[in-house]
């Protein structure tokens, strides 16, 4: 199992190109990527996972990576008018956003018949750790009828679109199945350990599915013909590159009405729903902007070492973050600054109605090189960093405790309170 991919087709109208990159994982050496970046003349909505085990923070489109690009295609037609629907790919993007370390939003606005801007196009994409090889990241899509006037009812059909890529060499045994009642296609490698791809549609039903080779499922997207539907089937292994997979929602938009859905691909683990999070966590001693710091937040088997989910936050000015959980159950949950301490609260509650007030007070500042200890390596590359400023070559964000844009004795006063300390 090389790799798994959604594409799309080159787009006939140029963006602007706007990027944003999600790296995560159970620790620095296990880390999962997706990247995004805006389609132009010849570029994707596009993203991957990196698992270390085979190339660490990159994407290898050689096969050492899992990788997957992100889009979908659309028919849409007012029910008042005659003729054959629109049929396109979502790609004229105008605005992308990182919104936290683990999520980034981009939107689209499409044409129908001619008309212009008459179909929003939304995604929020979030990117989350489930452990050493396991990741999972969730897309929520919505698409909007920005038509106002009483007639302007459109018929949509939305295709989030799929092409899975093997070597066939050497994946001559992978298969390919489809759960109806998970709304989930399966990618297993029977050659060697590669972990299991899982490609879920969580949400609204999914009116049809298909697999097969790329050109027969982008036939079948080329159709014009109004609510053309998929036809349920998918190959029972692979035997060449460039399977394709495909869902299908159909819908009815009423003037400003909105349609939204989850789709997921997961590394390992099946996909789940999200529970809503929100905590505080203040970043102690710490002067700068707190929105452009990372915080991590991890879940822990109670009493153990065993991390069961990641994903990173943005912290803010009160300290209040909001995020999301796949995992339910009872945790020990840390949250971590970039160079602060871990703070701990034991034995949490994670329930399909999330959890809210966690409360992890203020963190602690000094930990320079992030091993979660003030110590002498701590000092080292404070000492390094000494007396530079912004821009420097010799300047180290990192030991720039106090977010001041210099290395100071006020960032030396902060380590000598936190001197020897150790987080939860």
């Amino acid at each position: 199992m090389k790799k798994l991919v959604y594409v799309a087709v080159a787009c006939s109208v140029a963006s602007i190109n706007l990027a944003f990159t999600f790296t995560i994982g159970a620790s620095g050496a296990n880390p999962f990527q997706f990247q995004w970046f805006e389609p132009g003349l010849s570029m994707w909505m596009q993203g991957g996972f990196g698992n270390s085990t085979f190339s660490p923070g990159k994407l290898d489109f050689g096969g050492k990576d899992y990788a997957y690009q992100i889009s979908a295609w659309y028919r849409a037609k007012r029910t008042s008018d005659s003729g054959q629907p629109r049929e396109y790919q979502v790609c004229h993007f105008d605005v992308s956003t990182q919104a936290s370390p683990s999520t980034g939003i981009a939107h689209a606005f499409e044409e129908v018949n001619g008309v212009g801007n008459v179909l929003d196009f939304d995604y929020v994409f979030t990117l989350r750790s489930m452990g050493p090889k396991q990741a999972v990241l969730h897309i929520d899509w919505k698409v909007t009828n920005k038509k106002t006037g009483a007639a302007d009812i459109y018929d949509v059909n939305y295709f989030p679109y799929l092409d899975m890529q093997c070597h066939s060499a050497e994946n001559f045994n992978d298969t390919l199945v489809y759960n109806t009642g998970q709304q989930m296609f399966t990618y297993t490698n029977t050659n060697n350990a590669n972990p299991q791809l899982f490609v879920r549609a969580m949400s609204p039903a999914v009116s049809a599915y298909q697999a097969g080779f790329y050109q027969n499922v982008r036939t079948v997207l080329s159709n014009m013909v109004k609510d053309s539907i998929l036809n349920n089937q998918v190959p029972p292994s692979f035997y060449a590159d460039d399977q394709a997979t495909d869902f299908q929602h159909i819908f009815r938009l009423q003037p400003g009405a909105s349609q939204s859905g989850v789709s997921a691909v997961g590394v390992g683990i099946v996909p789940t729903e999200l529970a809503p999070a929100s905590g505080n966590a203040m970043l102690g001693g710490f002067l700068g902007d707190p929105s452009k710091q990372t915080m991590r937040v991890q879940l822990y088997q109670p009493g153990t070492s065993t991390l069961v989910e990641t994903i990173d936050v943005a912290g803010s000015a009160s300290g209040n973050f909001n995020t999301t959980l796949m995992s339910r159950g009872s945790y020990d949950i840390t949250v971590k600054g970039t160079h602060w301490l871990s703070r701990k609260i034991s034995n949490v509650n994670v329930t399909n109605a999330g959890l809210s007030g966690l409360n992890f007070g203020t963190l602690i500042n000094g930990d320079i090189n992030d091993d979660n200890t003030v110590d002498q390596f701590d000092y080292l590359r404070l000492s390094a960093a000494f007396d530079t400023v912004k821009l420097d070559l010799a300047y180290d964000a990192m030991a720039d405790l106090n977010g001041d844009d210099t290395v100071d004795q006020f960032d030396y006063l902060i380590m000598s309170e936190s001197w020897e300390m150790v987080g939860e």
